[in-house]
């Protein structure tokens, strides 16, 4: 049996949210203010109590040569987080600030969710034989077009991720630096901001016109554009704001 296999806690959307907001409500009260984006997703993870481990996922002792494919985990008993060392910008030119602190913010939320999942479930293990409770029991990976659902456990840990990375009142308040006011905007209407002339797609459009908060955040536009629909400052024209 796999972790993924097994009953994640039931938490909606409201209660990831606000465990994130709890992490970052200790950390100002203990280090710091986060007054602008970006998150410090770093020093919040040292703050914890967790280091942060950058390796070569293909020579490492884990994985080997599939070792490419995966994108980070979590090790419970050694309160560290592995990333890839491909996403590394510091290690790789061609790495995306956004997917590397992604994947350390959806790493941390297993921690921060699914800390007691992981620890019964490598406690179960040792009552197996040949099991090997020193391997990772769950790994995040590129997207797999074979897996057409991911497990919930994993859907847990990107709206953890997307929330501390992106907090709404910080969020907030870059879109209304970005456009004005906290009205929220149609998929038209920053299409027109973003493309005034038309020459692009319209997907160029939105991206455009979202791109300075994304890098403001250090988040890649994919992640922001979602986060933005989540609390619907991109909208449709139909939703309420959802704040």
């Amino acid at each position: 049996m796999l972790i993924t296999d097994m009953q994640a806690p039931y938490l909606n959307q409201g209660q990831i949210e606000r465990i994130a907001q709890s992490v970052l409500d200790d950390y100002q009260k203990q280090q710091a203010d986060i007054d602008v984006a970006p998150v410090p997703i770093e020093d919040i993870l040292t703050y914890i109590g967790l280091h942060l481990e950058v390796d070569d996922f293909t020579r490492n002792k884990y994985f080997g040569e599939v070792g490419a494919d995966v994108l980070g985990f979590i090790k419970m008993d050694e309160k560290a987080i592995y990333v890839n060392r491909l996403l590394d910008p510091l290690e790789n030119e061609d790495a995306i600030e956004g997917r590397f602190n992604f994947t350390i913010a959806h790493e941390l939320g297993h921690h921060c969710l699914h800390k007691d999942l992981f620890e019964d479930y490598q406690h179960q293990l040792t009552f197996l034989e040949d099991a090997d409770t020193n391997k990772p029991v769950i790994l995040c990976r590129y997207p797999d077009d074979d897996i057409p659902q991911r497990p919930w456990i994993e859907k847990q840990a990107d709206m953890f991720a997307a929330a501390i990375l992106m907090p709404k009142p910080l969020l907030l308040k870059a879109w209304v630096e970005q456009f004005g006011s906290d009205t929220p905007k149609t998929e038209s209407e920053l299409i027109a901001l973003g493309d005034p002339l038309g020459v692009g797609s319209d997907y160029f459009g939105v991206k455009r016109a979202i791109k300075p908060i994304a890098e403001q955040f250090k988040v890649s536009i994919a992640a922001m554009r979602i986060r933005l629909e989540n609390m619907g400052l991109i909208t449709d024209g139909s939703q309420p704001l959802l704040l």
